[in-house]
């Protein structure tokens, strides 16, 4: 690359520097939950407009879709970013943290859009891409029930139609910088659930007089800790817990409900199935042994994170020395709804700076990270659509 050219570029990443950290800021100070990112969705409207989207379009009442078209387009890649915060008080101290009382970007949304926003600017520097249209999608509720299926439902996906989706995770386990991936699994499957357990009530004097929700409650949840243990295959990874119980009135008394909530990972499909089953079996023979009636509520389902081998693969080029091989998280991600209708790739991006101080974890109140990181998201994306030279410079400076 001849010195000129190295120089434009340097430059242009300085600028796109100052941008992301503006834009990223902005957000972080306005975080709003899932499915209620109204003003987020005005100001990345107002972002894109000035950046000259070719088309924007609102999905589920909050997501954004922008479009980029290429210039003698022979494929669609889309690029997605989640928009929604979480309900925690934030603890970080920057001037610029958050200024609603009770929710904070503590997941990174605030970085993943801004890398996008970050992406569209750099476009709008460079051309427009040679051979590719680019699809900006910007997806809330995802820490929710997820927002991906019902932007995918609303044709998110289409006109013009999406051959490949990527998508990344800012990572505070992972150095400051490397680009973790690998093919096959990358995040589990998740199901979110409910168990109700309903007894009949008595003194607590005279428990033959009733049928004790909680006792049986307790029993069940003691009894589900031997299903990863005794019922899943040593070799399939898998996770269940119970993270909620409600039951009982006062201390005297039976409980005549009792209310459990509890989620499920696995990576492979089977295992969950039989999870699921092993549960309905137990809450069977729950209802004979305490004289209880039960009932399962499904409550959310994520696929897993499953990367093609040969989207992997490009994103492991285009990350170059920076890329590692990712080791797979029962975490979960409703990134997978749009792998499961178009071919594509889901990486992390190392945030982790003991020197800077970086080093708490996702949905912690001291969340933060260096906005310098997400350009190097950029320049892998910019590889994918085919901006060698411009990537080169920040990746291989």
């Amino acid at each position: 690359m001849q010195s000129v050219e190295r120089e434009r570029y340097t430059r242009l990443w300085e600028e796109n520097l100052r941008y992301i950290t503006q834009v990223r800021r902005s957000l972080h100070a306005q975080p709003e939950l899932g499915t209620k990112e109204e003003k987020t969705h005005d100001f990345l409207a107002r972002e894109l407009e000035r950046l000259g989207v070719d088309e924007l379009h609102t999905y589920y009442g909050t997501g954004l879709r922008a479009v980029i078209r290429g210039k003698a387009p022979a494929r669609t890649l889309a690029f997605r970013a989640d928009m929604d915060a979480l309900p925690l008080s934030e603890q970080t101290g920057r001037d610029f943290a958050s200024r609603t009382p009770g929710v904070m970007h503590a997941c990174g949304h605030d970085g993943h859009m801004a890398a996008l926003l970050g992406l569209a600017q750099l476009i709008q520097a460079l051309g427009r891409p040679q051979d590719a249209n680019v699809v900006l999608l910007f997806q809330p509720d995802e820490e929710g029930e997820g927002g991906a299926a019902r932007m995918i439902a609303q044709g998110a996906l289409k006109d013009p139609d999406v051959d490949e989706v990527y998508g990344f995770h800012l990572m505070p386990d992972l150095q400051e910088g490397l680009v973790a991936v690998s093919q096959g699994p990358m995040m589990a499957l998740t199901n979110e659930f409910d168990i109700q357990i309903a007894g009949a009530s008595a003194h607590g004097a005279t428990p033959h007089m009733g049928s004790d929700a909680l006792t049986a409650a307790a029993y069940l949840i003691t009894q589900m800790q031997t299903i990863v243990s005794r019922r899943v295959d040593p070799g399939q990874m898998a996770a269940l817990t119970i993270g909620r119980m409600e039951a009982g009135q006062v201390r005297n008394a039976l409980a005549a409900q009792a209310h459990l909530e509890g989620i499920m990972r696995a990576y492979d499909e089977r295992t969950h199935d039989k999870m699921r089953a092993t549960i309905r079996e137990m809450l069977a023979g729950l209802e004979k042994s305490f004289e209880v009636k039960t009932a399962y509520i499904q409550k959310c389902y994520y696929p897993p994170v499953i990367n093609p081998a040969p989207n992997a693969r490009k994103v492991r080029e285009a990350a170059g020395k920076r890329a590692v091989e990712a080791t797979p998280k029962l975490t979960a991600e409703d990134f997978s709804f749009y792998q499961q209708a178009v071919p594509g790739a889901y990486f992390f991006l190392g945030t982790r700076s003991g020197e800077k101080g970086f080093l708490a974890p996702l949905h912690a109140p001291h969340f933060d990270f260096d906005e310098a990181v997400l350009q190097i998201a950029q320049a892998v994306y910019l590889r994918l659509l085919g901006y060698t030279q411009a990537a080169t410079c920040l990746l291989e400076p």
